[in-house]
């Protein structure tokens, strides 16, 4: 059977199939109702993929089989599913299966796709740790290597994720001394570009000077990125020279830096073996789960220390708590390119099919088997006790936690007559100095708890003058306008900075638009009284304890640190604008591009000749720049 390659949608490294990808790319005629059933009567008996989508095309579910057909058959035609699995059964409109040739297989692929796709009705593993990639910049005449940790299609290629930041340190170290590749961000081949330091100390071949033609630096590049892909043969041997060559001349700590970088090459090699090390890589899962929430503490062991906790909470919603663990580990081990030597759990953690096919998938992926041990003593038992301990107490709190919550919101809704509790609560500040550089903040309140992810800023359009009420409706009117157009959900509850005229200024933007009776209050600064709409002239004010008033208080704050936040950076733009249309040779579009790259008026002060050269000006803009500068400081 031929072999394909298939590229992991997140980066790692790709993984063999030794099954032809057949897929379903061409529709049958007729409405959706007919193209899913014929799309179920061809279903292979085979193991694989298959993706379900909804009538916009947005990816809903991606699930792995050992028999598609029968897999896949059992979700339609059914009136014993869960309640979370019918209601997104309601949502397919479409489907797609890849063949592969195992369940191991399937299991990595589903893996990959999950972490790239993110469907909305799989099980999402997420934490605030981000796991370091290795970026070979190709979409450049002149690569370079960096270190990144965000993964974009822009023509890059990514190697990793890492779970240890120290190895990406090492390879990078040996890359930036064996191979003099360019360490800047800048087109090389515009005229004008100057060395810098890094050619200065040896450590860049520099083809902004023409110091090396682009064949000779290909081939560099060649050379690195076969190491990157794990053909680290040959790097391997150059440090072991120079370890044996250092060590000959006692220069032990240059021999002692040579042995770590050979080290860290281990990790780009896919066919790792860590079994003989005295400290071994290790990873410890335990799940906990009660009241139809689960938590998982997963504790990351490298070298023998603990580097790291990660700790995830959800519901199970139809999933048995092992079904919730295993796609823990195959979403947190399949998509990383150096795996632990073993995973510790407890002995009920998984059934035994389960654990047979997670390791067909990690021999598959890694090229070999990861042990799924249960210590019974020692070091390694307290360990794993200390992480069960640890997924006990987390989710006692984090349950803890959601239940003040959910008093701290009813609480809301009683104090303030409000007919729902309001879950999400947007807030809107203006910030400006006599009308000039105004801008409006929303900031957002969800469960409780401030999410940055949903913040907005506005430019003011409608005057140049100090009325804040006028500003208050523009802010109002285009951010629910505009939600109202897309069709997306309101907020339970908006709150403004003011008082009676914020509120009663908001109040008309939402009357404008077909929303006059929405939940709406303002908290006023000096008093910290609550107006709510349309009973504004009964003001409510609560004890300065009051949990109610404080969370109102704190989201007020956000809202006015996120407004100035952005005025500030408004009126820095503006000042140096204005500085720049005093310097004589300095036009409309030089203005422009100078604002771009550096809107700080008093950064750009103190940057020297070359910095300001280095942000891509050029060598007669920048000469102005600091002699005008130069001129103002004497």
């Amino acid at each position: 059977m031929k072999k394909s390659t298939r590229k992991a949608p997140d980066g790692a490294r790709a993984v063999r199939l030794d099954a032809p990808q057949l897929q379903n790319r061409i529709p049958a005629p007729g409405d959706w109702k007919t193209r899913l059933q014929a799309d179920l009567k061809n279903l292979p008996d085979a193991p694989g993929v298959y993706q379900y989508f909804d009538g916009t095309g947005e990816i809903l579910y991606v699930g792995k089989a050992r028999l598609l057909k029968r897999r896949v058959q059992s979700y339609f035609g059914r009136d014993d599913l869960a309640p979370r699995t019918a209601k997104m059964v309601s949502h397919i409109r479409r489907m797609e299966w890849t063949v592969t040739a195992s369940e191991a297989e399937a299991l990595i692929l589903e893996a990959n796709l999950i972490k790239s796709l993110s469907p909305r009705w799989n099980i999402l593993f997420r934490d605030d740790k981000t796991y370091p990639y290795i970026k070979l910049n190709l979409q450049h005449s002149y690569p370079w290597v960096e270190k990144t940790r965000r993964v974009v299609q822009d023509g890059g290629l990514y190697f990793g994720p890492f779970t240890n930041g120290t190895h990406v340190f090492r390879v990078l170290q040996f890359m930036d001394r064996a191979y003099q590749l360019i360490k800047c961000n800048t087109d090389v081949t515009r005229p004008g570009v100057k060395v810098c330091l890094e050619h200065q100390i040896g450590r860049c071949n520099a083809p902004c000077e023409k110091a090396i033609d682009q064949k000779e630096y290909q081939r560099e590049v060649l050379e690195v990125r076969q190491i990157l892909e794990g053909q680290t043969g040959l790097a391997k041997r150059r440090l072991e020279g120079l370890m044996r060559e250092a060590a000959e001349n006692w220069e032990f700590e240059k021999a002692g830096d040579y042995r770590d970088q050979i080290r860290a090459l281990e990790v780009l090699k896919e066919n790792q073996n860590a079994e003989g090390a005295a400290e071994k890589n290790e990873d410890y899962f335990a799940l906990e789960s009660t009241g139809g929430f689960w938590l998982i503490q997963h504790l990351l062991v490298r070298e023998g220390r603990i580097v790291q906790q990660l700790k995830t909470m959800g519901e199970l919603e139809g999933f048995s708590p092992w079904e919730v663990l295993s796609e823990c580990i195959r979403q947190r081990l399949l998509g990383i390119s150096d795996p632990p030597a073993a995973i510790l759990i407890a002995d009920e953690a998984l059934p035994e099919e389960e654990r047979e096919v997670l390791q067909e998938a990690f021999k598959a992926r890694f090229g070999r088997q990861i042990p799924l041990e249960t210590p019974r003593q020692g070091r390694r038992r307290r360990l794993l006790e200390m992480t069960l301990t640890n997924a006990t107490e987390g989710l006692r709190v984090e349950l803890q936690k959601s239940e003040d919550a959910g008093r701290l919101l009813e609480d809301i809704r009683d104090s303030l007559g409000l007919s729902v509790i309001p879950y999400r609560i947007d807030c809107f500040d203006i910030s400006n100095i006599q009308g000039t550089d105004a801008v409006a903040s929303m900031v957002v309140c969800i469960n409780g708890r401030m999410e940055s992810r949903e913040y907005r800023r506005f430019k003011i359009r409608c005057k140049d003058t100090p009325d804040d009420f006028a500003m208050m409706h523009e802010a109002i009117s285009r951010r629910y306008s505009r939600l109202l157009r897309e069709g997306s959900k309101l907020p339970d509850l908006i709150l403004v900075d003011g008082g009676i005229g914020q509120l009663r200024a908001a109040r008309a933007a939402l009357e404008e638009i077909g929303i006059g009776e929405h939940p709406l209050c303002s908290l006023a600064k000096r008093e910290e009284l609550i107006h709510v709409s349309p009973r504004e002239e009964l003001p409510i004010q609560l004890g300065s304890r009051s949990s109610v008033r404080l969370l109102f208080q704190q989201i007020r704050d956000e809202a006015h640190r996120f407004a100035i936040t952005y005025h500030k950076l408004l009126r820095s733009r503006r000042t140096l604008h204005s500085e720049l249309e005093e310097i004589p040779g300095i036009g409309p579009k030089t203005r422009q591009k100078i604002l771009k790259l550096c809107p700080s008026l008093s950064r750009l002060k103190e940057m020297s000749f070359e910095e300001i050269r280095d942000l891509g000006l050029s060598e007669k803009v920048a000469r102005s720049l600091r002699d005008y500068f130069d001129g103002i400081q004497v």
